[in-house]
């Protein structure tokens, strides 16, 4: 009388693994061309990573673990890194830092 499965694994640390999709890049502006290594930094939960999914936010894509991109025109990027691991969770992050000037040649040299 009264003892069941009531509260059975409740709080009791088994709580499901976090999964983080996270990167560092090796700068966040420059002139162009603008080469960017990335480097994942993400959080698999004990798991393994099966695919990675970058989109650099200039229409190009990566499946590398670590890519590296060369952004070529002037702008401000937001860039994105999706993750699946091998039990099928998944996370994605996106930051809108990178930033990408003129490389300033322009008019340099007239007039001589």
């Amino acid at each position: 009388e009264g003892e069941g499965p009531v509260g059975e694994g409740e709080g009791e640390g088994e709580g499901e693994p976090v999964v983080d999709a996270s990167f560092v890049a090796s700068v966040t502006s420059g002139e162009a061309p603008l080469t960017v290594f990335f480097t994942d930094t993400s959080e698999a939960g004990g798991d393994s990573i099966l695919t990675w999914f970058w989109s650099f936010g200039d229409n190009t894509f990566s499946s590398d673990p670590n890519p590296e991109h060369i952004y070529t025109e002037p702008g401000t990027y937001t860039v994105s890194l999706s993750i699946t691991t091998a039990d099928g969770s998944s996370a994605e992050l996106l930051r809108n830092y990178f930033a990408v000037g003129a490389d300033g040649s322009e008019g340099e040299g007239e007039g001589e």
